[in-house]
């Protein structure tokens, strides 16, 4: 058989045509993903009302980096975007393989617990703390009971408490809806640049951390944030680009220059994490040095702290000139899923016209993300996904934006994108 050839799938429930050169990865998940379970593992978990035990959780990260910017600009970065504060929720030995879409799932909660209107929205709806793994399975079926995707939960056969069935997307935005959160999907539909490239996603990404991310007759709604109280930064826009004093910057084309090519990274075997249907996994490797992001040879150069005497939110550039950090609104973080894995975006970084989204992997360690946040100045680059890394066929987006009426939630049970880029 050539290496392009399909083979159908006979696991019960699954029947997809797999390429060839994907088959024992493909049938290395089954035996990972939707096997039979151990009751075992399972009786040692807390149960489906329990709170997670945070012992692969990280907290400060985000904060870290809202200090760490305006202070040490790296050469060549013009502007950072932030979302609020996001923990970082790795894996625990039991859901390796099969746990990223619950683990991002609680990044996001993470951040909307910290955060109004959601945070009193979530209190009210019995949300007190961060769901485990068991509590999340619990609220997928209950937002299937309530009528959310049904397409979704036929797919799963109904089930997904005490099992390693993959969730993406769908059953996030209906774990979400269902909480009266006004939970999006967009799909970035194929590549759009050069050499498989997605800058319009990258292009996404920046309008949605400067609140330009609309639809029909809704804006995005947030709430201003209180400024860090170190340093009077605030979650959002930091901008080091000594052209312009504007609040709003223009947007810079993030498409290769003509007649370049973005080199390919080279693919790691899958992290089996999506459900049957969507694909095989592509998890990325941070750049040798840790300091740069993907494409710098030269290792970043910092400059001299700010001056502290700046009203909060000033920062200095590596020029010496002062601009104002023209946001004062956090942002939820977005889940981001992609064939075979999930991660979690909290922002994006910017040199000049090319782009390095911010992500938290859940397939990082405590240690690694720890690192990060002892010494971002030499670790960051664990979080950069240039866009030579972010060039799967097809991504796709949950975004959170507002909260939703009983009558908008009973209309918004079947789960579509609301946008697709093309």
């Amino acid at each position: 058989m050539e290496y392009g050839t399909e083979i159908s799938c006979t696991h019960h429930g699954c029947n997809l045509s797999v390429p060839l050169g994907e088959w024992e990865d493909h049938q290395l998940a089954h035996l990972l993903g939707d096997g039979p379970e151990d009751e075992d593992v399972w009786q040692s978990l807390p149960s489906s009302s329990a709170g997670d035990d945070l012992t692969t959780c990280t907290k400060g990260l985000v904060p870290c980096l809202e200090r760490y910017y305006p202070t040490h600009w790296p050469r060549g970065v013009t502007s950072v975007s932030l979302s609020g504060d996001t923990w970082h929720m790795g894996h625990a030995h039991w859901d390796i393989g099969w746990g990223c879409g619950y683990r991002n799932m609680q990044m996001l909660l993470s951040s909307l617990l910290q955060m109004e209107p959601y945070k009193t929205l979530l209190t009210e709806k019995g949300l007190l703390e961060m769901p485990s793994i068991p509590w999340l399975q619990q609220m997928i079926e209950e937002a299937w009971a309530q009528g959310f995707d049904a397409k979704g939960r036929d797919q799963l056969q109904g089930k997904v408490c005490k099992t390693r069935k993959w969730i993406g997307t769908t059953e996030v935005a209906s774990v979400l809806r269902n909480l009266n959160l006004r939970a999006l999907v967009v799909d970035f539909v194929h590549p759009t640049g050069a050499g498989g490239t997605h800058p319009k996603l990258f292009q996404w990404v920046r309008d949605y951390f400067r609140g330009r991310v609309q639809r029909s007759n809704h804006t995005l709604k947030q709430t201003p944030s209180n400024p860090h109280p170190s340093t009077g930064l605030v979650p959002g826009h930091v901008s080091s680009d000594s052209d312009s004093a504007a609040a709003a910057v223009s947007s810079p084309d993030l498409s290769p220059p003509p007649g370049t090519e973005t080199a390919a990274t080279e693919t790691p075997p899958p992290d089996l994490c999506l459900p049957p249907g969507i694909g095989t996994a592509a998890a990325e490797t941070p750049p040798p040095d840790l300091c740069l992001p993907p494409g710098t040879e030269t290792a970043a150069t910092e400059t001299p702290p700010p001056d502290l005497s700046l009203p909060p939110g000033i920062g200095t550039t590596a020029a010496g000139d002062k601009h104002l950090a023209p946001e004062d609104i956090d942002y939820p973080p977005l889940y981001f899923q992609h064939e075979g894995h999930s991660c979690t975006i909290v922002g994006l970084e910017e040199r000049g016209c090319e782009a390095s989204l911010l992500v938290l992997d859940p397939l990082h360690s405590r240690g690694k993300v720890g690192g990060v946040i002892r010494n971002p100045g030499v670790h960051l680059g664990l979080l950069l996904r240039g866009a030579g890394q972010v060039k799967m066929k097809e991504y796709e987006v949950v975004l959170v934006d507002g909260v939703l009426s009983d009558e908008e939630k009973e209309e918004m049970k079947i789960i579509t994108p609301f946008q697709r880029i093309i």
